[in-house]
């Protein structure tokens, strides 16, 4: 105990020379030893040590840290988490803008976890929440999107996805662009499946045209294929999408 003691001044001096490196996080962490050790010791002057280490990682980047170190030091704590939560926002609009975007989702769902758990923050919990469904969304997977939507109740579900239904098209018109034919086919059932429970009928009709496009496509595909068998069971399901969203019949003779 007492060489653990007569080591302070040593932490004291690394502390400083890390802080001349800008290696904040490093100084943090000693700093945050510091204060446990201080503690220990029943030291009152720890306090400083933690506020030290909370300011180090703070400038290092690492919010929850400075959080984690001021728990029953300083009310700054519940500050850190919510400039963790708001960091997490402004990274996952960047990386939506670079196009990044699961990664994107990602950390808006994080954000939203934080802002309802930690902080209990409804409006940010909300804001975080819907930017991770339409991020999802956009990222064209409707599965973590949907799941997500559980935590709204249901008006407030039915709302968003007569809100996302433009972008649930583009989506899909993206990943048929990029011919991923039966991904996007699994989850356009998927998505009308939703839909349906939520009787939005009108909605249902534009998701059900794309199904027609893909499954056009595919009959082509399985036609070139010299596949009777595939090519009959989407004509099948075709002429049932046909009749069940009363989409006009398109000639498939050719």
């Amino acid at each position: 105990v007492e060489t653990a003691w007569m080591r302070i001044p040593f932490f004291m001096e690394k502390i400083n020379r890390l802080l001349v490196d800008e290696r904040y996080e490093d100084a943090g962490n000693l700093a945050e030893i510091l204060t446990n050790m201080k503690k220990k010791f029943s030291k009152q002057d720890y306090f400083i040590n933690a506020e030290q280490a909370a300011w180090l990682y703070y400038k290092s980047g690492e919010y929850l840290k400075a959080s984690t170190v001021l728990q029953g030091v300083s009310v700054y704590s519940e500050k850190f988490v919510r400039i963790y939560v708001e960091n997490l926002v402004h990274q996952g609009s960047r990386l939506f803008n670079m196009k990044r975007y699961h990664t994107a989702a990602e950390k808006f769902e994080k954000a939203y976890l934080y802002a309802s758990i930690e902080l209990n923050d409804e409006e940010l919990a909300e804001k975080s929440l819907k930017l991770a469904i339409t991020t999802w969304i956009t990222s064209t997977e409707f599965q973590n999107a949907f799941q997500l939507m559980e935590k709204l109740d249901f008006k407030e579900q039915k709302e968003l996805m007569q809100d996302l239904t433009p972008g649930i098209a583009r989506a899909v018109d993206r990943l048929i662009e990029e011919k991923r034919y039966d991904i996007v086919k699994g989850q356009l059932y998927f998505t009308i499946d939703k839909y349906q429970r939520m009787g939005l009928f009108d909605e249902i009709k534009i998701l059900g045209e794309k199904i027609v496009i893909v499954l056009r496509i595919l009959l082509n595909q399985y036609i070139k294929e010299n596949d009777p068998d595939s090519a009959n069971l989407t004509l099948e399901e075709l002429f049932n999408i046909w009749e069940t969203f009363h989409i006009d019949r398109e000639d498939v003779d050719d």
